[in-house]
């Protein structure tokens, strides 16, 4: 029998290798800008060409390399970082495996110049698919300066598969804000096609922070800093009422290396707990800082998860000084005697208002609080069912009673003749209908955001949305990184009345809102909320449907709101209408009881 087994060629191996470290141009700009870190550069540029895919250069003022060191460097397993098994125990840089640069030259053409602090000449290296093409001596500065053009341009298949060019770029500076922020002492400058997109003077870590996600930011975070024997832990929390529905800003950095834990993002959430809503998450920029010998950073091929030798001690140790932390600030639940315990009641705001106004943050009123003031509970929702429609109908049965003056019976003096009975409305938060098939339960939050979606996707459809003027401009700040995602929603929200405009930098201008305004709505966060949403990969009619989905959200009316007889109606012909649609994202904003259903309650 003939052997079959071959030892591969080193390119093949290398290209192989390379599809666990390199899978896109974040993923070279990662191996990169750790590496320059590791060289004790403070100054470090960042130059892309079509968001990666052409060019990726990265120079820094590092330590450099002599010749003979810079052509190892591209041989598989040549580093500099450890020597033996131990060391990987011990690891203090963010590179160490002697992987990411012959896995860059298995897949681009690569051009080096590097000159070490100590020398006068330095060296110029090309690569092509891992053969070295070029070796020369070179004038230049200390420092290296790396380029990597035409990323798998040896592998078609590899290429095809790179997303579009504002997928890439949105991936290239979330890698890139990781780093920056797990090193706030180091200079680090972003362009892209010739434009400068970020410049993150050296600094703390708050000013570090602040350059990135906006000047917005820095009334709503706070403080967290605890140091015992075992660890180290210190950054900051966002505020709970200015946490949001998304696991956007959460970042935990070990020894200034980002990492990822759904573990000890528990013990977070945990911290946080009757603070916020059911479906709201903490945002956070935590660092910890411990003896490398007690963690393993080897155990994922991009080093963003960690195993701790003792994970339910970080988890306790986590959670109780991040509570600590917003008790300091006074963040944790107290008691208000002033205030009427559970939900607030929010009235007097016209759901089909076509007129704007000031705008004000959101707030958040405390609920679900033991009155003994021992404990606390988070407010739960609860989730309507058969089981606990006994308690709705027996609001039906007091507010009827209550007489005409609970609801008008009437619109402009004549009844309605809408072919259904009687609307009334329950507990300020439920509509009821009969109907000629029975009993229609609606609840109005999600009918008024379906009805507001409907419009909003009428509008984006027809490119019709109507616009109000601002009298003052107002101003938006949002993170770096999201910058060239609202870009490209900008001709989306102008479909549906926004008039908003790319002021440069990370600064938005927002000269008019959508007509059907709410003065309780806050564009800023309504802006972060479509940026969170947003999925470039999506198809076109996707997109479309979560701009219109989030725009309903956050213009709908809030809980417990006293109803006109005409908005209720509006109500129940929206959702009458809702039923008779099979693909309607809606259908639970409504239940009809039929008679058998009733009697069957009435049994128990």
């Amino acid at each position: 029998m003939n052997n079959i087994i071959k030892l591969l060629p080193d390119h093949v191996a290398n290209q192989i290798a390379a599809g666990e470290v390199i899978q896109r141009p974040a993923s070279v700009v990662k191996e990169l800008l750790e590496n320059s870190i590791d060289a004790g550069a403070d100054k470090i540029q960042l130059i892309l060409k079509d968001s990666g895919k052409l060019l990726i250069r990265v120079v820094d003022n590092g330590k450099g390399m002599s010749a003979e060191d810079a052509r190892i460097a591209f041989e598989r397993h040549a580093t500099s970082k450890i020597n033996s098994g131990d060391d990987l125990f011990s690891i203090k840089t963010m590179g160490f495996r002697g992987e990411a640069l012959a896995s860059i030259a298995a897949v681009a053409r690569v051009e080096l110049t590097t000159q070490s602090l100590d020398s006068d000449l330095g060296t110029l290296i090309r690569i092509e698919g891992s053969e070295v093409v070029q070796q020369e001596p070179f004038a230049g500065l200390p420092g290296t300066s790396i380029s990597v053009k035409d990323l798998f341009y040896n592998i078609p298949a590899r290429r095809k598969f790179l997303k579009s060019e504002k997928v890439e770029l949105r991936r290239i500076i979330q890698e890139f804000e990781r780093i920056a922020l797990g090193f706030p002492g180091i200079s680090f400058t972003l362009f892209n096609d010739d434009k400068e997109m970020m410049r993150l003077p050296a600094g703390n870590t708050k000013e570090r922070i602040i350059n990135l996600f906006g000047k917005n930011l820095s009334d709503k975070i706070y403080r967290i800093d605890e140091e015992t024997d075992f660890l180290k832990l210190s950054g900051f929390g966002v505020k709970p009422q200015f946490c949001k529905r998304s696991r956007k800003d959460q970042y935990l950095f070990l020894n200034n290396r980002f990492f990822k834990s759904g573990y000890l993002h528990h013990a977070i959430k945990g911290a946080y707990e009757g603070l916020l809503q059911a479906d709201e998450q903490p945002s956070y920029f935590l660092y910890l800082e411990m003896d490398p010998s007690l963690v393993d950073v080897n155990v994922h091929p991009t080093k963003q998860e960690i195993k701790f030798q003792d994970e339910r001690m970080m988890y306790n140790l986590i959670r109780v000084t991040v509570r600590h932390g917003l008790g300091k600030h006074q963040l944790t639940p107290t008691l208000d005697f002033d205030s009427e315990m559970g939900h607030a009641e929010l009235g007097g705001q016209d759901m089909f208002r076509t007129s704007g106004g000031s705008f004000s943050g959101k707030t958040k009123t405390g609920a679900g609080f033991d009155s003994s003031g021992a404990s606390y509970k988070p407010p739960v929702e609860k989730k309507e069912s058969a089981e606990n429609w006994n308690e709705i109908f027996e609001g039906v049965r007091k507010e009827i009673e209550q007489g005409p003056s609970t609801f008008q019976h009437t619109v402009d003096g004549n009844e309605q003749t809408s072919g259904y009975g009687q609307v009334f409305q329950v507990l300020k938060r439920f509509v009821a209908v009969q109907t000629e098939d029975g009993l229609l339960l609606i609840d109005q939050l999600k009918a008024h955001e379906e009805m507001l979606y409907k419009q909003f996707m009428i509008s984006i459809e027809n490119e019709s949305g109507n616009s109000q003027n601002l009298l003052f401009p107002q101003t938006v700040e949002v993170a770096q990184a999201e910058v060239p995602i609202l870009e490209e929603l900008l001709p989306f929200l102008q479909n549906t009345g926004f008039q908003l405009e790319h002021f440069g930098g990370n600064t938005f201008v927002i000269h008019g809102l959508p007509s059907i305004w709410s003065n309780d709505a806050d564009p800023d966060e309504l802006l972060n909320r479509l940026v969170e949403n947003y999925r470039l990969t999506g198809e076109l009619k996707e997109v479309k449907k979560r701009i219109a989905q989030s725009l309903a959200k956050s213009l709908r009316i809030k809980s417990y709101k006293q109803l006109s007889e005409t908005e209720m109606q509006l109500l129940v012909d929206s959702c009458l209408n809702s039923q008779k649609d099979s693909n309607s994202l809606y259908l639970s904003s409504s239940i009809l009881l039929d008679a058998n259903r009733l009697a069957n309650l009435f049994k128990k």
